[in-house]
């Protein structure tokens, strides 16, 4: 009971305007069902704000449908099961399984029960999701790793709202839509789009309306305008993450999709020595980063395997060497400069490494090498590899057999421009072999009309590596490394040839004063097709004209009178591809010690932020609660009905610190009950109950409740609890919720 119950009649309830039905209320199980709509539509809205830091939207219908199918399962456990207990269990398990059946079914048993062989996949895609966060540019593509990281966090955001909803604290949803909100602030604010906040918090203030009490308006609205404020605000207030604006005019940074940026890095200005070699090869060497071979239609991407082999000492055949092709071995000493990658720059088929430093593995579907934390920069190594020799009737006998082609070296899209399809079968459709298709394919790109240019695809709005960039490719006949690569890659597999597109360098130039050395710059950076025949394994080729050596696999293919080139001789082509008017740098790897200080600092400055960020979030509820008291003690200073101000304020206390306070309770059975149940002191609480019942129902001229007497009754609650408890009040006070709370509560 309210003191203002016992000295005023209670106001008549409003009677309903006319021409308007009485407003009923929904029951508890619909509320259930809107809540749970809203949460989704919340996560949904605050994980779009990401689109700013990734490509595409496919990563957002798969978090935001794994979101999903953990609040669907959690509320139906609740409007099934009599016992909320087993709600977040049930929403729990349906995410788990969800994952396991996405990313490592084949380890699972009946594809969703994970095992230990579950949890090390989940771990190995896990590695390289950060890895790929590490090491791409923003916006990035949506690797394989990235995509299930992001599906775990929405998974532990959608049960983490259940679990609030289960507890009836809806308020405390903000708790997992705020990290999904900050992510893109941490790694750049001014790229946060504002939208995406306005429109969360909108959803926000909705679920906390659906069943609120009606008095509970001013509340609502005050705890939206700060979350919305805030939201938009807080951004701005964080330091500025990695950025892409350059720093300097050398360097490169390859990261886990070096054909990402490719262009931009051959757009470069002057060029800087990435790294150096020598070699007892007969020819100069191409040196491999990684190989992509997931097409989407859109791009290329890495396929990184869940298996993995560590120890650089001996590497297997290679895929698809049978043993009958001669092969000889050769050796590549090579000294990394000033390149920052996570690949280790390598010939290919790689027999062992020696020298290399670090935790480094080996994938067996690639033989690419690659660390998760370790860098190529500055290592100097030995790696001996083979020379494949095939003779020209062993390409030439060779045919792809399904059974053992590598998995998605075929894989198109349903749909494909008719222009690939057609150049396809026109230039090597009538060729009697595959590999003849092959060097049809090669020999089309490399003669006129084609040409060379890293300024045409910008210049015409077509750089990329999609189907549709690779159709305007072969209309307009002109592009660079990645284009010729990718029209051959995917016309080859139009055709039944699997491909793939290998990323690294070409030879380089020869240094005249340290022959046989070889020089590799930042301009040397290369895309080249590579194709597989079976029983001899993956084969490189060169369809760029002006870049590169035309390879010389075939002993009676000594050269093709149809192309310019000279075929007979294996030197490598002129390098140099600078342009007038390059695009500045981009790369952000730092050149001096003081430079990659200021770097880790800046990095340093952004988690330090975020953290801030994730702290003031943490303290809105406090925050109020401390405006609401000090509302309180201003209503008692000025005399405005002081007792009830005062008695509020007591009652709340006891509920922050779990106790029950309820409005039928007068101050005098409030006080008997408390002082008997926790052993507070009597005379304290004794004292505050008589002056509140003289101020209530004394004279009008009897001695006011001062704040400081409510203070010290507030000291003694808070007291005779513990020390985690009063933080519990501090953080998140229940009495800010209880008005929040469904009528049915």
């Amino acid at each position: 009971m309210a003191l203002t119950d016992v000295r005023r009649p209670a106001a008549p309830a409003p009677a309903p305007r006319p021409g308007r039905p009485a407003r009923r209320s929904r029951p508890a199980g619909d509320r259930r069902w809107v809540h749970a709509l809203l949460v989704w539509a919340a996560l949904a809205s605050a994980f779009a704000g990401l689109h700013v830091t990734l490509q595409g939207l496919s990563w957002w219908f798969v978090g935001a449908g794994y979101a999903a199918a953990a609040l669907v399962a959690g509320t139906a456990a609740r409007s099934l099961l009599r016992s909320a207990f087993w709600a977040p269990i049930a929403s729990f398990l349906v995410g788990i399984a969800l994952l396991t059946l996405g990313y490592a079914a084949d380890t699972a048993i009946l594809g969703v029960v994970p095992t230990l062989d579950s949890v090390a996949r989940f771990r190995e895609i896990a590695e390289s999701g950060f890895t790929a966060i590490v090491e791409q540019r923003v916006p990035a593509t949506p690797e394989l790793g990235i995509v299930m990281l992001l599906a775990v966090l929405m998974v532990f955001c959608a049960w983490l709202a259940d679990v609030l909803l289960a507890l009836r604290r809806p308020a405390l949803v903000a708790l997992p839509l705020a990290p999904l909100l900050l992510i893109p602030a941490a790694i750049r604010p001014e790229l946060t789009d504002g939208l995406w906040f306005v429109v969360t918090a909108v959803l926000y203030l909705a679920l906390l309306r659906v069943g609120a009490r009606p008095d509970s308006r001013r509340v609502v609205l005050a705890t939206g305008a700060a979350v919305v404020v805030g939201s938009l605000l807080l951004p701005y207030a964080l330091p500025a993450g990695r950025d892409d604006t350059p720093v300097r005019t050398g360097g490169l940074r390859a990261g886990v999709n070096p054909l990402v940026t490719l262009g931009d890095d051959l757009r470069r200005g002057a060029p800087t020595l990435a790294l150096s070699y020598t070699t007892s090869a007969s020819s100069p060497v191409y040196l491999r980063l990684t190989t992509l071979d997931n097409f989407t239609g859109q791009t290329w991407g890495p396929t990184l395997g869940t298996e993995r082999a560590s120890g650089l000492e001996a590497f297997p055949d290679p895929p698809g060497y049978g043993g009958a092709v001669n092969a000889t071995e050769a050796a590549v000493d090579v000294t990394v400069r000033d390149l920052s990658t996570h690949w280790l720059p390598l010939p290919y088929p790689t027999r062992s490494v020696e020298g290399a430093e670090g935790g480094w593995f080996w994938d067996p579907d690639s033989l690419a090498v690659r660390s998760v934390g370790d860098n190529a920069a500055g290592q100097s190594y030995t790696a001996t590899f083979a020379e494949l020799h095939p003779t020209f009737d062993q390409l030439r006998e060779s045919t792809p057999i399904r059974s053992r082609v590598p998995p998605g070296t075929l894989d198109l899209p349903e749909r494909i421009p008719e222009i690939i399809t057609t150049t396809a079968l026109e230039v090597a459709g009538d060729a009697a072999s595959p590999y003849e298709q092959a060097i049809a394919l090669q020999d089309h790109l490399r003669r006129s009309p084609f040409t060379y240019s890293e300024d045409t695809p910008v210049a015409q709005d077509f750089d990329g590596t999609g189907l549709d960039a690779i159709a305007v490719f072969l209309e307009v006949k002109s592009g660079y490394c990645v284009h010729y690569a990718s029209a051959m890659a995917v016309m080859a597999r139009s055709l039944g040839i699997p491909s793939r597109i290998a990323v690294g360098f070409q030879p380089g130039q020869r240094d005249v004063q340290r022959s046989p050395a070889f020089e590799v710059s930042t301009n040397d950076l290369h895309a080249w097709p590579e194709l597989y025949f079976e029983g001899i394994g993956w084969l490189r080729f060169e369809p760029t004209p002006g870049r590169g050596s035309i390879p010389q696999y075939g002993a009676d293919l000594i050269d093709d009178p149809r192309t310019p080139q000279d075929e007979s001789s294996a030197a490598p082509l002129p390098t140099s591809t600078a342009t007038p008017n390059a695009r500045g740098d981009r790369d952000e790897t730092p050149q001096t010690p003081e430079q990659l200080a200021a770097e880790q600092g800046g990095w340093a400055l952004a988690a330090l932020g975020v953290l801030a960020g994730a702290a003031l979030v943490a303290l809105i509820p406090a925050g109020f609660r401390t405006w609401v008291r000090l509302g309180r003690v201003r209503r008692m200073r000025r005399g405005r009905d002081p007792a009830t101000a005062a008695w509020e304020e007591v009652r709340d206390t006891a509920r922050d610190i779990g106790w029950s306070a309820p409005e039928s309770e007068t101050p005098r059975v409030f006080a008997e009950r408390l002082t008997r149940q926790i052993r507070v002191d009597n005379e304290a609480i004794g004292a505050f109950r008589g002056s509140v019942e003289s101020s209530a129902y004394g004279r009008p001229d009897a001695a006011v409740l001062s704040p400081e007497e409510l203070r010290v009754v507030r000291r003694v609650i808070l007291r005779s609890a513990g020390a985690r408890t009063r933080l519990r009040a501090f953080l998140l006070p229940p009495s800010l919720l209880y008005r929040w709370r469904p009528d049915d509560a």
